[in-house]
């Protein structure tokens, strides 16, 4: 039994499961039900359905030669062919390797060289990309190339499935095999790849699911990139619990507030800047939108600022608010829904099979309200990073993992993150936190977004620089900012110089790159 709420649940044992037995009994016990829709086609598929097209792609890859191990990447903008491929490579055994499909060519080979993929699945949209690049891939072979979508240089994905046997294949998998190798967003610097187990990422997306209480009647918007994990973990997640997996597509902010209303959507996970798109906008325009049926919100990959989350409440009182602590690596905590209203920038207590510390710079754990830094460990922990020892070393010791967040634990065991250790700003021996500063600077009426960060500094060694974005129509300067700023902080803490900026650059989960801004300051 677990804890869930002021509940109690049964979990299950988990020994020998795979993303495989998950598909194969939805497809049993549920062969009727909708799984999957592509919400801005007409493509949607019932767990028979989907599953038989799953089976069709995996015999079609073992008679090409796939085997198990192998590993395949797709480009694609998040579609029911991005699910199909993760099942159908998973079946075989082999390891799926989701490529960001905004990547540079140069970025694109380098990926794809470096994980060894012998196949690569791609959109139609991508196969002049694909022609330019396919010399500079010496591992995957010209049939191995295979189109979603009409192409007539390449293999076509729907005559390769129109051939396959619905037969469910013959490999042997265990839950300890790789699945997929998951490249970080690179906020903190060059892309790893993070390989994950059939175990790791089913305890990831299971602990989602009793945590936040999903069932097979809930109907899930998926926003979130397949080429990153937040995408993977929700469509494993619906399959998990039976729920219906929306594929999102390109992300509008018009589009996101009419399908939730259309398609009666009960479960939604965003970053905290979708959410600030939506909230951005005038309060009529938001009322025009019945979001009556949303049961549960969830947000991860950024803090959720106090300010957002009241404002959340404010429009959909209904909803149950989770935030989630996560990273590419691990599933870290969770915020419940009733701890939000007394446990500001709070991420929780730990997730389901997860365990947690907090140590100082000789790896001593520290007490309530110490802040160090923050490592974990269990079920839903990765392997580690494919060819890449080095990154290893650096952030595991024995099986703890920290990505290198501070934060502490307060007197009733609940976690904060402070800051990434290498955004801790530290002047004139002070250690300034950049997101403490960040939530101060976001409640100016003039400032959509702000990003602070430390630049050199020859007499404190780095002084605090911000880098905004003014809402709409707003004029102020950056000289009014900083004498905003005079009352609301210590000095030592305050931005000594201002940069207004029209966006701020960002990954495609919505993280502000501060190692890019940072970079372009100094440089400049």
């Amino acid at each position: 039994m677990i804890q869930v709420g002021n509940k109690e649940r049964t979990v299950y044992g988990m020994a020998g499961l795979t993303l495989r037995h998950i598909i194969e009994r939805n497809s049993t016990i549920w062969p009727n039900k909708l799984a999957v829709v592509d919400i801005d086609g007409d493509k949607k598929y019932t767990f028979k359905e989907l599953n038989d097209r799953v089976n069709k792609l995996a015999n079609q890859l073992i008679k090409m030669g796939i085997r198990r191990g192998d590993h395949l990447a797709y480009i694609s903008k998040d579609s029911v062919e991005c699910v199909e491929i993760m099942f159908a490579v998973n079946k075989l055994g082999a390891v799926w390797v989701p490529v960001n499909y905004r990547y540079t060519d140069n970025e694109i080979i380098s990926q794809l060289n470096h994980s060894d993929a012998v196949a690569v699945f791609f959109d139609s949209e991508f196969a002049e990309v694909m022609t330019r690049i396919s010399g500079g891939l010496p591992n995957i072979p010209q049939n191995n190339f295979i189109c979603i979508g009409e192409s007539e240089f390449f293999v076509s994905y729907e005559s390769l499935i129109a051939e396959g046997s619905i037969a469910n294949p013959s490999v042997q998998i265990d839950d300890t095999d790789a699945c997929g190798v998951i490249y970080t967003s690179g906020t903190t610097g060059v892309p790893k790849g993070a390989i994950h187990s059939h175990r790791s990422i089913i305890g990831w997306a299971l602990g989602s699911v009793l945590l936040a209480g999903w069932h097979w009647k809930d109907r899930v918007l998926n926003p979130f990139p397949m080429f990153h994990l937040g995408g993977t973990v929700i469509s494993i997640a619906c399959m998990i619990s039976g729920a219906t997996n929306y594929m999102f597509g390109k992300f509008e902010v018009e589009k996101l507030l009419k399908k939730v209303e259309e398609e009666k959507i009960t479960v939604m996970s965003v970053v905290p800047t979708i959410l600030n798109a939506v909230l951005k906008l005038p309060e009529e325009e938001i009322n025009k939108y019945d979001w009556s049926s949303l049961r549960i919100l969830s947000t991860s990959s950024a803090p959720l600022l106090s300010q957002t989350q009241e404002a959340a409440l404010k429009y959909w009182p209904q909803i149950n608010l989770y935030t989630f602590y996560s990273a590419t690596e691990l599933f870290f905590s969770i915020l419940m829904p009733e701890d939000h209203y007394v446990k500001t920038r709070c991420v929780g207590k730990p997730s389901i099979g997860m365990d947690l510390k907090v140590v100082d710079d000789k790896g001593n754990e520290v007490g309530p309200e110490e802040v160090g830094l923050i490592y974990g460990k269990g079920i839903s922990l990765f392997k580690g990073y494919y060819k890449n020892p080095e990154a290893e070393e650096k952030c595991f010791d024995g099986e703890w993992f920290t990505c290198e967040d501070m934060g502490y634990f307060d007197e009733d065991g609940y976690l904060y993150v402070v800051d990434r250790r290498k955004d801790m700003i530290i002047s004139g021996g002070e250690n300034i936190s950049s997101v403490e500063v960040e939530d101060i600077l976001i409640k100016n009426e003039n400032i959509l977004e702000a990003a602070v960060i430390g630049l050199p500094d020859e007499l404190w060694g780095e002084r605090v620089h911000a880098v905004v974005s003014l809402r709409p129509h707003s004029s102020t300067t950056g000289e009014e900012i900083l004498e905003w700023c005079k009352d609301k902080m210590a000095g030592y803490k305050r931005p000594k110089s201002i940069q207004i900026l029209p966006d701020l650059p960002k990954s495609p989960v919505g993280k502000i790159l501060k190692l890019k801004l940072r970079d372009s300051i100094v440089r400049a």
